[in-house]
């Protein structure tokens, strides 16, 4: 969306500022031997302590049978994104954890999300982290108004594969504050018929999803009906925030680098 009145401005940065309450809280609580069911009730918790709506509970994507189950998305290892807390996924040392959720307040909607380590992880895997935070804070200097998402997408994925790693090509960031996802859709690599231009307090949610490998088709679980995971194994990770555009860059309204 396009904000256009100060009213709506104030909404979306109350939306972030629970949204970074909640996340922040959770990823402190983040140990070995909890399960990923765990996760989704402590962010009940958190939801209920600021009176907060959760933009995932129900929310009913395009293709979705049912409305997701949960106020926050926990994706483990291999789980790309979208993953659906359960009482039997049990998180172990050397884990990769992904959290997503979204709030919305007064009608204005907001996204972030982070991955963490639980206990010891590998060298690779401490970069893979590392590298999807640092291309987040890197990229929020190339946004600002006039600018073509598809240049936003080329930064990315050039960032990632100076590292070492991969974009996930069929996920992206994308517009976001009337509903939890909006046009544009913004790869996290060049494409060149992404070319839409940004304007001037234009609202986006920009999220660098890398992998350990290039990933050559992503599963949906049969089961859950929702997350996403690369069969052939290889680690996901992602870091994101919500930003207003400006025309001296973009603002975050949902916390700074996690």
């Amino acid at each position: 969306m396009i904000v256009k009145t100060e009213s709506e401005i104030n909404s979306l940065k109350e939306s972030g500022k629970i949204l970074k309450y909640i996340l922040t809280e959770i990823k402190k609580e983040i140990k070995e031997g909890m399960s990923t069911m765990d996760i989704s009730l402590l962010a009940d918790q958190y939801f209920e302590n600021k009176n907060a709506k959760s933009a995932f509970l129900g929310y009913k994507p395009e293709g979705a049978v049912t409305g997701f189950p949960s106020c926050v998305c926990v994706s483990v290892n291999e789980e790309i994104a979208h993953g659906v807390p359960k009482k039997n996924k049990i998180l172990k040392s050397g884990d990769v954890v992904s959290v997503d959720c979204g709030v919305e307040y007064n009608g204005f909607f907001t996204d972030a999300a982070f991955t963490v380590a639980v206990s010891d992880i590998t060298e690779k895997n401490k970069n893979l982290l590392q590298t999807s935070s640092e291309c987040l804070s890197e990229v929020k200097k190339e946004i600002k108004t006039g600018v073509r998402v598809n240049e936003i997408g080329k930064f990315i994925d050039n960032f990632v594969r100076n590292r070492g790693f991969f974009v996930v090509s069929e996920l992206g960031g994308h517009g976001i504050g009337n509903v939890p996802h909006e046009n544009p859709f913004i790869f996290n690599f060049y494409n060149k018929d992404n070319n839409y231009q940004l304007s001037e307090n234009e609202i986006i949610a920009i999220e660098p999803i890398i992998a350990t490998r290039d990933i050559e088709e992503i599963k949906v679980d049969e089961i859950d009906g929702f997350t996403y995971f690369d069969p052939s194994g290889s680690i996901s990770c992602h870091f994101e925030h919500t930003f207003i555009v400006t025309k001296n860059g973009a603002v975050s309204i949902t916390g700074e680098s996690w």
